[in-house]
């Protein structure tokens, strides 16, 4: 409205001691892995932590295997904040922020799974136009974090929007789908030059081989590493 006086106030991830408090309502039932686990998929954020724990406490009710059981809980949670919740907020953001958040999943990817030299994020940043502001936006909104590890500098703040990725991505590898017709859906395509969108499709043609299987890849790997971490491995 006009005479709306009302002003925008970013809510933050959780610090880490209030992470504690949320998890510390399970009474113990959690052990150091299943936290770890609970962090790397949902980070700090409050709903998605929330939401992650739900579905954990409820297998514990139904799986005694720990790799089982965390595989179920993330598909689970996938399915409740990744494929709506997430999808409205993607939605919600600037093609410039869109583009600045697929750098930033394109370059932790290959991490994930164990892979190396998959493709040269530098090369592409050279070609894309330099989203410093929007990656600052995001990390502030508490979608990415620094990671002076990556050559783009910053990753998911939370695993879960890597997968929802993903699965945006191995849509764009499908011959009955293509990138020209994805890029028009997320209305990029005015925002990007010939030059820019074959560097993109360059990339995705390197990274195919690890989105082959969509979402359900990453996710397995997060509950194989956490199953592992349960028995010491």
């Amino acid at each position: 409205p006009y005479f709306n006086f009302m002003q925008e106030i970013t809510l933050a991830p959780f610090p880490k001691k209030d992470v504690e408090i949320l998890l510390a309502r399970a009474e113990g039932r959690f052990t150091p892995a299943d936290r770890a686990f609970l962090m790397r998929l949902a980070g700090q954020h409050p709903y998605f932590l929330q939401t992650a724990a739900y579905y954990l406490w409820d297998w514990y009710e139904e799986e005694e295997n720990p790799a089982a059981r965390y595989k179920n809980a993330a598909l689970d949670f996938y399915r409740t904040a990744g494929e709506t919740v997430l999808s409205d907020i993607w939605a919600s953001w600037t093609p410039y922020m869109q583009m600045a958040f697929t750098l930033s999943v394109l370059d932790t990817m290959p991490l994930l799974l164990g892979e190396t030299n998959v493709f040269d994020v530098n090369a592409l940043l050279h070609d894309l136009p330099n989203f410093s502001p929007e990656l600052r936006k995001l990390a502030a909104r508490g979608f990415l974090r620094p990671d002076e590890d990556l050559q783009n500098g910053y990753t998911p703040h939370a695993e879960v929007m890597l997968w929802y990725m993903a699965d945006e991505l191995t849509r764009v590898i499908r011959p009955t789908t293509g990138l020209e017709t994805w890029l028009t859906a997320q209305r990029w395509e005015g925002f990007l030059k010939r030059g820019e969108k074959d560097a993109i499709k360059r990339t995705l043609g390197q990274i195919a081989p690890l989105l082959k299987d969509g979402a359900k890849a990453f996710i397995i790997a997060a509950a194989e590493g956490a199953a592992k971490g349960l028995t010491g491995g």
